[in-house]
């Protein structure tokens, strides 16, 4: 069975001649980091993409490149982890000790505590005016928030004051930390990676500057409001120069809560345009032979026979693109329905399909077994119109009132009996 682990680049990178699809996401991703980064300026970048299309594995592939091949110091926050604090900058600045030494390791852990006494991440009263009221959207600066506070009364000109002595601290100790930590670098990766650079083409020439790289993961487990108060934290405190940070973010489920949260004053997708520098969209996985080697490698070689594939390549190139976690999935309902040392039934990996992206239908047929196997067995005997147009029948009643994966469900489902239908006849 596979586990819900991240897909290592370094590991599959004998791929890349046959299939560079899969690794253009981070091919990408390196050549603006770098480009970007040539600049000077503090740098945000997105990377966007629905839920199990790979964000963590993109943010684990570029956290080891620039570890291991540039030697920048970096660190891996997973944000739901402190979900339950009320500053997520706290334990962030905090993981940055981990990079650093000496005075900046005691700047770090004193700043820290200055945010946590006295409540300097910004407060939601705060964030309304600097992105609605204030001025027009979209001029979020240290200047605006400085009259931000000014529209706030008089006490909260002592709270400004310590943002900017406290912003002024930080910027100074993240560019001692790109400036001074070096991570370890492992040769044999380094060796990787440099190969993986001449096969991509990415000949960038200045590979002397050093940053400080922030990889923030996870946003999606948290809530909406958890996922913006992290979002919001970094961009106002951490974008500085010498850092690169870099957010995986879930845009579909966070651009309408930005909307609810500002009244529709600013669209989702314009404040995030404003928020990162520059942003990666991750696309599902459309099939491809490669797919088969790295998801249904496993069950294929415990069947100990060859020939499935064909009919896994068949199926698989009918059915929309999936998200890598999908492919994961049904990968591991057919390894549950295959018997150790047979070859893989054509209707399992049909069924497979079937249930993990019609979710009422796996429900439906959870609930009744039976028709499962009948449904399977009819599959491998109905050869004559008539009894095939009885099991099509059956399955179509199940899925009339589904809530597919697929955006259109009829159109899938179609092609996938048309498969079903040249197999078993074969």
């Amino acid at each position: 069975m596979l586990d819900d682990q991240p897909f290592d680049y370094s590991a599959h990178f004998h791929l890349y001649e046959k299939a560079p699809a899969l690794f253009d996401p981070l091919r990408e991703a390196i050549f603006h980091i770098e480009a970007l980064s040539q600049k000077g300026s503090g740098l945000l970048i997105g990377i966007k993409g629905d839920w199990g299309t790979g964000k963590t594995s993109l943010l684990h592939g570029l956290e080891r490149y620039f570890k291991h091949f540039r030697e920048w110091p970096t660190v891996f926050f997973d944000a739901w982890k402190y979900q339950e604090e009320d500053h997520p900058l706290i334990p962030l600045l905090l993981k940055l000790e981990k990079v650093t030494q000496g005075k900046t390791k005691k700047g770090l852990k004193s700043l820290a505590n200055s945010l946590a006494a006295s409540a300097l991440v910004l407060s939601d009263i705060l964030l309304k005016e600097v992105t609605g009221r204030a001025f027009p959207a979209g001029k979020v600066g240290l200047k605006e928030i400085k009259n931000a506070f000014d529209l706030l009364g008089g006490a909260s000109m002592e709270r400004h004051s310590k943002y900017d002595e406290n912003f002024s601290s930080l910027e100074k100790m993240i560019g001692e930390i790109a400036g001074k930590a070096r991570a370890g670098s492992d040769p044999e990766e380094n060796e990787k990676w440099k190969t993986f650079r001449e096969k991509a083409g990415l000949l960038t020439e200045d590979l002397t500057n050093r940053y400080l790289l922030i990889l923030v993961d996870d946003l999606d487990r948290l809530l909406p409001e958890g996922a913006l108060k992290v979002l919001e934290a970094i961009r106002f405190y951490l974008q500085v120069p010498k850092a690169v940070i870099i957010m995986g973010i879930n845009d579909k489920v966070l651009a309408p809560y930005i909307e609810k949260r500002y009244d529709k004053l600013i669209s989702g997708e314009s404040f995030m345009e404003k928020v990162f520098q520059w942003s990666i969209e991750l696309p599902h996985l459309g099939f491809m032979p490669q797919i088969e080697g790295i998801h249904f490698r496993e069950v294929l070689e415990k069947s100990g026979m060859e020939g499935f594939e064909s009919e896994l390549r068949e199926l698989g190139s009918k059915i929309d693109s999936l998200p890598h976690r999908k492919w994961n999935r049904i990968a591991n309902r057919l390894e549950t329905l295959t018997e150790p040392g047979q070859k893989p039934r054509f209707p399992d990996l049909w069924i497979s399909i079937f249930e993990e992206c019609f979710p009422k239908a796996e429900q439906f047929l959870r609930e009744f077994p039976q028709i499962k196997d009948e449904i399977s067995s009819d599959f491998e005997r109905a050869k004559g119109d008539q009894a095939f147009a009885g099991v099509i029948g059956r399955i179509e009643e199940i899925v009339k009132y589904d809530t597919s994966y697929f955006r259109l469900p009829e159109e899938n489902l179609k092609r996938m009996i048309e498969v079903q239908k040249t197999i078993i006849r074969a």
